[in-house]
Parts: structure tokens; sequence; C-alpha cells
């Protein structure tokens, strides 16, 4: 299979399990204030893991699909 649609999945999986992950728990860094979380804030984390996660899952099968 091509590595590039590993990536995309584990890209958009992570994506959807961060997220879900900031709504719940909610940690500090993603309020607005002691109330409310920012759902831009969530978002933005959620895409800048989630394509740091995609990225790696690209080069690790990209260079597993080299040596085979």
């Amino acid at each position: 299979m091509n590595p590039s649609i590993y990536s995309i999945i584990s890209t958009v999986v992570s994506f959807i399990i961060l997220l879900t992950y900031y709504l719940k728990v909610k940690p500090d860094f993603v309020m607005e204030n002691k109330d409310t979380v920012s759902l831009r804030i969530c978002i933005i984390y959620s895409l800048l893991f989630s394509s740091s996660i995609g990225l790696l899952v690209l080069g690790v099968s990209s260079i597993i699909n080299n040596y085979k």
C-alpha cells in the first residue's frame, strides 16, 4: 500500500482523537477562561499535532517501503 495513504489515514484519525481529547479533558492550554474551552485553540492544537504524527508515519512508512 502507498505510504501516503497511511499518512492521510493516521492524520485524520489522530485529529479526531486529539480533538475529542481536548474537548473532554480540557487541559489548561485550551481554556479561554476558567469556564469555557476555546474551540479554535482546540482545533489548532489538534491540527498541529495530528499533522506531525502524519509526517512521522509518512517518513517511517517510506523508509520501510524503500528497504523492501
